[in-house]
């Protein structure tokens, strides 16, 4: 409940009449870096899927049944309602905001971390009511006082007897992918898709063997924005060798 009031106290000083907490990162991933994990810091909500969102007199998380037993258990005492989504009588939380908020209200979400598509959803959705939605990237920054870092696991490349293709082949792969789509280039943002194409691994995310980074591939030029540090010294594969 600590976290529930210093939000609404920060919603109060900026003007916000909800925030959404989309329990995902910039690269729309389901499993998080710590650093992203802002709605089990929120919520105590630790399951992968599942949506916060806190106004003046209401805080909730959406979740479907994969959840349910854990969400019940996880969010006694925190002031925090379950919805549980794909019963007959939950609307999800874009249609409750809609229904909820007063008119000429503001909702906050975090940019960074949700979808465009859905942004524009739930712009559409509101429009009736003219409740504006607002980006501030980061904001639960102004709460998390000890927020992680962005993890700077080293990185390392896998040889071709486990990929199969070099990075350069599906790389020109890709040009041509692109350019049949009149495209001169492309940024990837998934981070399985760029650990495929460039045949990098890293252990940024636990269990999952990804690198936290962006790429761009243009037609003569393909360029990779992470932590450089990343590569000063990669270690060898974690894996055994293949008989």
């Amino acid at each position: 409940m600590a976290y529930i009031n210093a939000l609404r106290q920060l919603m109060q000083a900026e003007g916000w009449d909800a925030v959404v907490i989309s329990g995902t990162d910039p690269h729309g991933s389901e499993y998080l870096p710590k650093r992203w994990q802002v709605r089990k810091y929120v919520s105590g909500f630790t399951g992968s899927a599942g949506t916060v969102v806190v106004t003046a007199d209401h805080a909730g998380l959406w979740t479907d049944s994969r959840y349910f037993i854990q969400a019940t258990a996880q969010l006694e005492g925190t002031g925090i309602e379950l919805h549980k989504l794909g019963m007959p009588d939950t609307v999800n939380y874009p249609e409750w905001m809609a229904e909820n908020l007063a008119e000429n209200s503001t909702v906050c979400v975090d940019g960074l971390c949700m979808p465009l598509a859905e942004v524009r959803s739930m712009q559409t959705l509101f429009a009736s009511k003219v409740i504006t939605v607002v980006s501030r990237p980061d904001f639960i920054d102004a709460l998390w006082s000890d927020r992680p870092a962005l993890p700077d696991a080293p990185a390392f490349e896998l040889g071709l007897e486990y990929t199969g293709r070099t990075r350069a082949d599906k790389i020109s792969w890709l040009r041509e992918a692109i350019a049949a789509k009149g495209c001169g280039s492309i940024l990837l943002s998934s981070l399985d898709e760029i650990a495929w194409l460039l045949n990098i691994r890293s252990c940024d995310i636990a269990h999952t063997p990804v690198v936290i980074a962006y790429l761009w591939v243009g037609v003569d030029r393909a360029v990779l924005y992470t932590t450089e540090s990343k590569f000063d010294e990669a270690p060898p594969p974690p894996l055994l060798p293949m008989e």
